[in-house]
């Protein structure tokens, strides 16, 4: 069975039976009334028009307060969208037949979030697939970011499972959909699929096209079991 928790409510259990999922939208710092280079404006979905306060938006008050619900909610996992990624500390030069390129470091957790890992672990795409999400968001926003979705998993309940690919060269996971089997601790065969997914805002046919693959890739993970895996999908 499935219960809907209220909001604030604090999920204690620790029973192998419950599995306990909160998803959260958490509206990526670039998204908030970002200009688009390619209109010079800021596009109305970011505009926030009903946003009287403008504190309200602000990194300094929005992310401390997005970190207290995320560690409140406790739940096994927690499906969050518009997680927005920052490149590593530190950028080295090399030189490569006697010329200087810069390599870019991978994209790593921003620091307001990273609390969270002191229970639970995150499942997120390649940095071959996060380079390509900030690829666009350097075009268009000028900002060398990706924003992406997760899974945070407690690693005191769960461990992920591995996943045979849908087809030769085909991402496991994208910045709009993340899918992935867990096995509960005490056992070795996968028990549950968690997919983070993040409609599109503009046409039907990529909504479906997303739940397919969701499917698809639930299908995948089933492959050597004896019966279909349950897949929970939260998200946005």
């Amino acid at each position: 069975t499935m219960t809907k928790i209220p909001f604030g409510t604090r999920l204690v259990s620790s029973s192998s039976d419950i599995i306990s999922v909160s998803s959260f939208n958490l509206l990526a710092p670039l998204y908030v009334r970002p200009i688009d280079q390619r209109t010079g404006e800021i596009q109305p979905f970011a505009a926030f028009e009903w946003v009287k306060d403008d504190d309200l938006l602000r990194n300094e008050t929005r992310l401390p307060r997005l970190l207290t619900c995320l560690e409140n909610c406790n739940t096994d996992f927690i499906c969050v969208q518009e997680l927005q990624l920052e490149r590593g500390s530190e950028e080295e030069e090399e030189s490569l037949l006697g010329n200087s390129i810069q390599k870019r470091q991978p994209f790593v957790l921003p620091s307001w979030i990273k609390p969270l890992l002191s229970k639970y672990r995150i499942i997120l795409p390649s940095q071959q697939q996060l380079d390509k999400i900030a690829e666009r968001n350097r075009r268009v926003l000028l900002a060398d970011v990706a924003v992406t979705n997760g899974i945070f998993f407690k690693t005191n309940k769960w461990i992920p499972k591995s996943c045979n690919k849908l087809s030769d060269g085909d991402d496991d996971h994208t910045n709009t959909c993340i899918t992935q089997a867990f096995r509960s601790v005490d056992s070795d065969d996968a028990s549950i699929v968690i997919s983070s997914i993040h409609l599109d805002a503009s046409r039907e046919e990529k909504r479906c096209a997303q739940i397919q693959r969701c499917l698809g890739q639930t299908a995948s993970f089933s492959s050597h079991q004896p019966y279909a895996l349950p897949l929970i999908i939260a998200g946005d």
